[in-house]
């Protein structure tokens, strides 16, 4: 009869003959000893249970060992971590918040001594060696909470992986789009904004102006419309063209009998504001800028519109620089010839011009030898016709002071002698032709040689040269010696008796040159003593702008009351003071602006225009 029963360890089933019953064994399978158990039914059979217990036992494997792990909880996370005994003592980083946490080495068990359980207790206490049972509440874990508690009470910090550096880097680029995104939105909302604040504010300035009736302020408004446009961040040259040309209409309907020299200087400013017409071709394709030629007539119709000699010279020389700075100096050259009067003069400041810009001398060799003409003797062999009775004999002109710098500054002073003895030999030097020999000198740097002149010609009115050479240090951006020849200059004029028979146009650009080199002091005392209106509102407005340039934040109305309301130049003070504060001070000034005059708010309105615009860029 067999006997069936099942590994008490691994419940696999066997099926042995009933003599076995009682006898161990290893178990085939989990290498376990067990005990065949007895029948149910049946004594034993001794004598079989014998001959079993006396058989060869069959050699079993020794059981492997299980390995080992040690259990703790993490110190950062409460998380229970279990790792490889062998890690004990040492460090490992855990699973589940990714810090490096220390293994604790397993702790011995050894035989429960009764004496050392619990000390905190009396020793005759009762103790509660058992484990107390599963859900119950024990009094000796007061203080500790599970895991699962904290977890199920929100408690436990959730602590993320650590991102991987490609993951980092998709956030980036990201981000990056979106602010991207954001920032053209907000540029575009705030450029519309703008854009529409500053259409408004041109369509104030410009409305209702009658060129007639005021043809100064008109003037001045098309020319600054005509820049806005030219600058605006989509150029519309043909609009800027346009307001160009309405601006010149408006400057020579100016009476020549009330403001003439202010007539002249809305030209010249004109005049630099078209030198912004003409560009590259890229500029002319794109619809930017106009070509050249045209551009080129538009500069000369402007400069043949100028009446007053010195006007003209002042404006030559400004234009010639600004055409230099593009590249198109030479575009100059023959507007000089269309005032057949003022030729010699005019073609020498084109020459001077265009040395100080580098040019070859050889061409400006060429403008000398034209502009000297008219002041050399008449050729032997072509003897000048003889007076009629009664006429006095042709005397040859005194050549202009910018001729003899011309030619001085080319190195041949010889060929300035010549001119000099051919006019009037063995006489005393006439001021200006001292003032072109000193400059001459300065341009070449020969500072000693220039003050020696001077001294040797014993001026009794030396201030045309001392502006003439001052000039020369200013463009030569030696602000230093500038100012030591200035603080002989402004003392020469202020003390001069015929103070107001000097040129008008000569004190003005000694108010320049002092308001460029920090002498605003005894610029502005001068400004106050120039007898024409137009130029002293023109000098006081100077030192203004000069004032405004050094500083880069809101300038309070104060500094208007520099110039004379009552010349045309007020005007043009108020709209570079609301121009700068516009620009460093947003729209704050249009409260100021709003509360004063027609014709007042007219260049505040265009000044926030200009201002916003000068922000914007």
């Amino acid at each position: 009869m067999a006997i069936k029963f099942n590994c008490p360890h691994c419940n696999k089933a066997f099926n042995v003959k009933d003599q076995l019953a009682g006898k161990r064994a290893g178990c085939p399978a989990c290498k376990k000893v067990l005990t065949v158990p007895a029948p149910g039914s049946k004594p034993a059979d001794l004598e079989a249970f014998a001959a079993a217990a006396l058989a060869e036992q069959p050699v079993t494997a020794p059981p492997q060992k299980e390995p080992e792990f040690i259990e703790f909880v993490c110190s950062y996370c409460d998380s229970r971590v279990q790792v490889a005994a062998d890690l004990a003592g040492k460090q490992t980083s855990c699973p589940e918040c990714r810090r490096i946490v220390k293994v604790p080495l397993p702790q011995k068990q050894g035989p429960k001594d009764w004496r050392q359980i619990d000390k905190r207790v009396p020793s005759g206490a009762r103790r509660d060696l058992e484990p107390a049972p599963e859900g119950a509440w024990d009094a000796r874990a007061v203080g500790a909470v599970s895991r699962e508690a904290l977890l199920e009470a929100d408690a436990v910090p959730q602590v993320k992986p650590r991102r991987t550096l490609k993951q980092w880097t998709r956030i980036g680029v990201a981000s990056g789009a979106l602010l991207v995104v954001v920032t053209i939105l907000v540029m575009f909302v705030l450029n519309s904004r703008a854009q529409s604040l500053q259409q408004r504010l041109l369509a104030r300035a410009l409305e209702g102006i009658d060129a007639d009736k005021n043809p100064e302020t008109a003037a001045e408004l098309f020319r600054a419309a005509g820049d806005y446009h030219l600058h605006a961040k989509t150029p519309n040259v043909e609009e800027a063209h346009t307001q160009f040309e309405s601006a010149r209409q408006a400057a020579i309907r100016v009476p020549l009998d009330r403001h003439s020299n202010e007539r002249e200087c809305l030209l010249t400013d004109l005049l630099m504001a078209q030198a912004e017409l003409g560009g590259e071709k890229a500029e002319v394709d794109d619809g930017k800028r106009l070509k050249w030629d045209k551009a080129q007539n538009d500069l000369r119709q402007t400069l043949k519109d100028l009446r007053v000699p010195e006007a003209r010279a002042e404006a030559l020389r400004l234009i010639t620089r600004k055409l230099q700075s593009k590249g198109q100096a030479m575009r100059a050259r023959p507007w000089a010839a269309q005032f057949q009067e003022q030729a010699p003069e005019l073609l020498s400041v084109l020459g001077l011009e265009l040395l100080q810009g580098g040019h070859d001398p050889a061409d400006v060799t060429a403008l000398a030898e034209q502009a000297s003409q008219p002041f050399l003797p008449a050729p032997a062999s072509k003897p000048a016709p003889a007076p009629k009775p009664g006429q006095e004999k042709k005397k040859i002109p005194v050549p202009p002071s910018s001729l003899i710098a011309l030619w001085v500054t080319l190195g041949k002073g010889d060929r300035a002698q010549t001119l000099v003895e051919a006019q009037a030999p063995g006489k005393p030097l006439e001021p200006a032709v001292v003032a072109g020999f000193v400059e001459g000198l300065a341009r070449q740097g020969n500072w000693d040689r220039a003050n020696e002149e001077m001294r040797k010609a014993a001026l009794p009115d030396p201030l045309a040269a001392l502006v003439a050479i001052a000039a020369v240090a200013v463009d030569s951006r030696d602000p230093g010696r500038a100012k030591s020849v200035l603080e002989q200059a402004f003392p020469a004029a202020m003390n001069n008796s015929r103070l107001h028979e000097i040129s008008p146009w000569l004190l003005y650009r000694l108010v320049r040159l002092g308001a460029e080199v920090d002498m605003e002091g005894e610029a502005l005392t001068l400004a106050k003593q120039i007898a024409d209106p137009d130029l002293r509102g023109r000098a006081q407005l100077a030192i203004v702008r000069s004032r405004l340039d050094k500083s880069k934040q809101v300038v309070d109305d104060s500094v208007l009351q520099l110039v004379d309301k009552s010349t045309p130049a007020y005007g043009l003070a108020l709209e570079v003071w609301a121009r700068h504060n516009a620009r460093y001070g947003g729209t704050a000034v249009q409260k100021s602006v709003d509360g004063w005059a027609e014709t007042e708010r007219r260049f505040g309105y265009i000044g926030m225009v200009k201002g916003l615009q000068d922000a914007a860029h």
